[in-house]
C-alpha cells in the first residue's frame, strides 16, 4: 500500500475522535496570559512576477506564534508564517514576521489578521553566512488573514487547531516588482 494513502487513511480515521467534545474538562479549560503555538501544514504559493504567474506547492515547516491573551477572546501576538517551495531558482522560502491579532468569534472558532514583514529567501540551512548576507534575500510588506477551529483541548490550557490562512507579500528587486500569495492549511498546537 502506498505510504501516502496509508498516512491519509490514518489521519482521516483520527478526525471523528478529535471532533468529539471533551465535556468533562470544559469547565476547567481556559485561555489567559502567555500564549505559544507551533504549526505545520502545506498549501500553494501563487507568484506574480514580471507579468507572469506561477503556482508552486509548498510545505509549511514550524510556524510559530507567541503572545498574550488580552482577555478570554482576544490575543495579541508575533506570528511567523512560513514555508518552502521549489522554483527554477531551487529551494526558496516565503516567510514573514507579523504583528497579529486573533479574535475568538465562537467558543472554539477564531479569526486571525496581521501585518508586518514578508521575506523571500533561500532557506537558512542553504546559506553560507561566512560570505555575508545572501544577495537573493528579498523583503517587503506582508499581511495575513485566517480562520481556525480548536479540534481538541487538552490539559487546562492546550489545544489542537485546524486553520486556513492567506499570507501575501510584495517585493522589489532591481526595478522588478512581484507579489506572492500563499494559501495554507495548518494543524497547530497552542498553549494558552
Amino acid at each position: 500500500m502506498n505510504a501516502k494513502v496509508l498516512f491519509g487513511f490514518l489521519l482521516l480515521s483520527l478526525v471523528p475522535g478529535l471532533l468529539h467534545g471533551q465535556t468533562s474538562g470544559e469547565a476547567r479549560w481556559s485561555r489567559k496570559g502567555f500564549v505559544f503555538g507551533v504549526g505545520f501544514g502545506g498549501g500553494a504559493l501563487l507568484q506574480n512576477r514580471a507579468g507572469s504567474s506561477e503556482v508552486f506547492p509548498r510545505l509549511a515547516y514550524p510556524n510559530w506564534k507567541i503572545g498574550w491573551m488580552l482577555n478570554e477572546r482576544q490575543l495579541l501576538m508575533i506570528h511567523a508564517p512560513g514555508a518552502s517551495y521549489f522554483s527554477d531558482e531551487g529551494e526558496r522560502a516565503f516567510e514573514g514576521i507579523l504583528l497579529s491579532g486573533q479574535q475568538f468569534v465562537g467558543k472554539r472558532t477564531y479569526l486571525l489578521g496581521g501585518i508586518g514583514l514578508a521575506m523571500d529567501l533561500r532557506p537558512f540551512y542553504k546559506v553560507d553566512f561566512s560570505q555575508g548576507p545572501p544577495e537573493d534575500f528579498h523583503f517587503g510588506p506582508g499581511a495575513c488573514l485566517g480562520a481556525g477551529y480548536e479540534l481538541l483541548r487538552f490539559g487546562k490550557r492546550g489545544s489542537v487547531d485546524l486553520a486556513a490562512r492567506v499570507f501575501s507579500g510584495g517585493f522589489e528587486n532591481g526595478g522588478e516588482s512581484w507579489n506572492q500569495t500563499a494559501l495554507d492549511l495548518m494543524l497547530a498546537c497552542t498553549w494558552y
